[in-house]
């Protein structure tokens, strides 16, 4: 049993958890946590634990069997961040009686404040180690770096960056360490080990340090709360949302993704499992509306939903009829805001179409789609899967509140700083007609050789591919725009939490990534400078960029972003549908929006790293940006071949090749 209350007053505190503890004595309760929250700074959990103590509470349980935690005083707007229910209906006879147990109330994260019930065990001649004890914190340390970098083929002498990871999979080890221990590390912390090896046993040694007990989070985590039946949109949906309000034709935030489907699928079970992702994923269930009174939009999720889902035996022109479903808009007045298409060539072929709002998705969500859908599909197949079995029922609103109580002021601070005198840089356009809604999506790789270059560039100095291809693409904004101070968008993640890892919704904002090419500078000390430079700025992610517009007090419209034109981004590799017997693999790569004038999109995949060019064709032409293609690629190889020679030198170069 979890017993947890917050202190309301000085004079009810210790009483509280005598009730408390009284009541769970009558419940014959045999291992009882209590968690202790101070709410008001004039209440000191030092002098709660000593009146606890002094009264000797503990002794009415045996005290190898409870676990006192404490949270210190904290923000209050973050400490409670997720907190789903009133304190004051903690001790419910009703509820108690009716469930055989209390009802549990908790709070993300607690920080275990330890030395005063340590010294008091000690005068009681409690084990402490019974309590606490280090070894249990291995198992999950070691599972998560397992589960987490997996795929990097885990070597625990080798360092994070020797083996390929990314900054995502770092952000998933900070998360899920801090989730499940308590222990907070840095990007810094991760990128500066010498060794994974290292780095365990300096998050091992800091749970020593804090004397904490291993109590998982999902221990003290609710079901989540069905009471709550609206919430008010993220500041990402909010600024999405205005846009299509304003723009209700475009298509420019429908993500589009098509997947071919070659082998016996059958299709009843393949709509069922459909059905059985869709309910399960309550973002995908998600209806908007509007209060006029207060001028606030808000999001609620309903039961009631169409699948729309819609079976088309065979397609005389499926490229002509992709391009005409990429340019769909779809509506935000009425869930859902999904369109699925599965198109039957022939018995053993099909080509399976999503098309789904952004406001409901991001890159992150395609692989959890997926890999549910795989599930569910492979479930229903040998029947150990059942719909009511496979409903996860996740808590995505509660999640939505978490971002929008951040407190990101601190890192508005750093942002002032970092954007301070910033004027924006564009490409010369060429000389193009004016046409409405003309994306278009140019694909290229680099080959395996170069990519494996590009990595050992990446592992020899320490820092990411993201980091190396990011330094190749300033270099090339520089010589595009004939300026040294060169900025480029980036969409990263804003899921904080490890649990988010698996829930499907729009967890996203735009960073600005700001860079000073000098030509005097080497490429290894460019490298060196972004490594900071790139991880300062994932650290102050949370700013939502809108807000930041506000903060740094610039104009934007849809067409005038005041801090930068062009955008990079490095995507996970979509993990593909897996079903028995079928291959599943993209019909095509791409799609016919811009969202941005430039933008240079990667992924490495199958030893090679490839994606291309998404660009505005009012602003650029297609033979443009073919050379904009030659000219990345010749930047990326002149790094690989000399990492010491100057941004100058590399210039020159390039100059020559295209002589050539």
């Amino acid at each position: 049993m979890l017993l947890s209350c917050r202190a309301l007053r000085r004079e009810v505190e210790v009483s509280m958890v005598s009730k408390l503890l009284e009541i769970a004595q009558k419940k014959h309760c045999s291992r009882v946590k209590i968690l202790f929250i101070a709410n008001d700074k004039n209440i000191s959990a030092h002098n709660f634990l000593e009146s606890l103590c002094s009264l000797r509470i503990a002794k009415k349980i045996d005290p190898n069997t409870y676990l006192l935690l404490i949270d210190k005083n904290k923000d209050i707007k973050t400490l409670f961040r997720k907190t789903i229910t009133k304190p004051d209906s903690l001790i419910n006879e009703k509820n108690s009686t009716n469930t055989g147990k209390l009802p549990s109330f908790c709070i993300s994260h607690p920080v275990y404040v330890y030395k005063i019930f340590e010294n008091y065990c000690k005068k009681e001649g409690i084990n402490v180690n019974t309590l606490c004890n280090q070894s249990n914190c291995i198992p999950i340390v070691d599972q998560l770096f397992q589960n987490i970098l997996a795929d990097q083929n885990n070597n625990l002498k080798a360092s994070f960056h020797s083996i390929g990871a990314s900054s995502l999979d770092a952000l998933r080890l900070i998360h899920g360490i801090f989730d499940e221990t308590g222990v907070e590390l840095t990007l810094d912390d991760v990128y500066s080990s010498t060794s994974l090896l290292q780095l365990k046993q300096q998050v091992l040694a800091a749970v020593a340090n804090i004397q904490t007990a291993m109590l998982k989070t999902e221990n003290l985590l609710l079901p989540p709360s069905q009471h709550i039946s609206s919430q008010i949109l993220s500041s990402v949906q909010d600024a999405l949302y205005k846009y299509q309000v304003a723009n209700p034709q475009s298509s420019i935030y429908t993500m589009p993704m098509s997947i071919r489907l070659q082998g016996e699928l059958d299709l009843n079970l393949f709509v069922k499992a459909l059905g059985i992702v869709i309910r399960s994923h309550p973002a995908l269930r998600i209806q908007f509306f509007e209060d006029k009174n207060t001028d606030t939009y808000y999001q609620s999720i309903t039961e009631d939903i169409d699948l729309n889902v819609s079976l088309i035996q065979g397609c005389n022109d499926i490229e002509h009829h992709i391009d005409q479903l990429e340019q769909t808009c779809i509506s935000i007045n009425e869930a859902p805001l999904f369109r699925i298409q599965l198109i039957s060539l022939n018995k053993t072929d099909h080509i399976f179409i999503l098309l789904i709002h952004h406001l409901l998705f991001d890159g992150w969500s395609y692989n959890i789609f997926f890999k549910d859908l795989s599930t569910a599909y492979r479930g229903l197949q040998d029947s150990t899967l059942s719909q009511s079995s496979y409903f996860k029922r996740i808590s995505y609103l509660d999640t939505v509140n978490d971002t929008l109580s951040f407190d990101y002021s601190k890192q508005i601070l750093f942002w002032r700083k970092k954007l301070d005198g910033l004027k924006l840089a564009l490409i010369p356009a060429d000389d193009l007609s004016k046409q409405e809604g003309m994306g278009r999506y140019q694909h290229f790789e680099l080959s395996s050789h170069l990519t494996k270059e590009l990595e050992c560039i990446a592992a020899r100095f320490n820092t990411t591919l993201f980091t190396v291809l990011g330094t190749a693409y300033d270099i090339f904004l520089h010589y595009q725009t004939n300026t040294p101070d060169v900025a480029f968008g980036t969409i990263v993640t804003t899921r904080n939490t490890h649990k988010q890892a698996s829930i499907i919704g729009c967890f996203i904002n735009a960073l600005v990534l700001r860079t000073y090419v000098s030509e005097k500078l080497n490429i290894v000390d460019l490298l060196k400078a972004n490594q900071k430079n790139y991880t300062d700025c994932l650290q102050n992610r949370q700013v939502p960029f809108g807000d930041l517009i506000e903060a740094m007090d610039n104009a934007y419209s849809e067409h005038n972003n005041p801090f930068y034109h062009a955008m990079f981004m490095m995507q996970e590799p979509i993990v593909h549908i897996n079903i028995p017997g079928v291959k599943a693999s993209k019909y095509r790569e791409g799609y016919n929006i811009a969202r941005s004038d430039i933008i240079l999109e990667l992924q490495k995949e199958s030893r090679k790293i490839h994606g291309g060019f998404y660009f505005n064709h009012n602003y650029f032409s297609t033979t443009r940006i073919n050379n904009f293609v030659k000219e990345y690629i010749l930047i990326c190889h002149e790094i690989t071949q000399n990492v010491e020679q100057s941004v100058a030198q590399l210039l020159l170069h390039i100059h020559s090749l295209k002589k050539e």
